[in-house]
């Protein structure tokens, strides 16, 4: 996917090279997030801070995880964010300051964090009614691979 319409800031934002502006970020979940569109005009809803190091981290490869060296999802500015495989990120995230493996002892304690739950009924009717208030139909999802969903 290219983005060439696009360039990022200093501190974090996404500018609309087309429409001379700022794109408007959202908050979903701890991150924020954008629509942008790729040199195709399909419309791809991305974490800002995958966008941001997309164009600004040296270390950025296509399939990357992005990480907040402040562990502050809002603060997008390019000297926060490090760019990880998953495989580096996830055992990153596995051992704390003192060198404890915490998820292990999570499981041990708790399970695995999604084991047997599914989603409430009202949780699923309060995130579609989130969406339509932000203007999404359901048609501006897109895949890892950058195609459309199509249900």
């Amino acid at each position: 996917m290219v983005f060439s319409r696009y360039e990022a800031t200093d501190d974090g934002h996404i500018f609309d090279k087309q429409q001379q502006c700022l794109i408007k970020e959202f908050r979903s979940n701890k991150y924020l997030q954008c629509v942008v569109y790729d040199d195709d005009g399909i419309p791809h809803v991305l974490g800002v801070h995958q966008v941001v190091a997309r164009f600004r981290c040296d270390d950025w490869f296509e399939g990357c995880i992005v990480h907040h060296k402040d562990e502050n999802g809002h603060n997008n500015a390019p000297y926060n964010l490090e760019c990880y495989s998953r495989r580096r990120h996830s055992r990153k995230h596995i051992y704390d300051s003192g060198n404890q493996f915490r998820l292990r002892d999570y499981v041990k304690k708790h399970g695995p964090h999604n084991k047997g739950k599914k989603m409430s009924e009202e949780f699923k009717k309060h995130c579609s009614e989130s969406a339509k208030k932000r203007g999404f139909n359901g048609n501006q999802y897109v895949d890892k691979s950058g195609n459309q969903r199509t249900s």
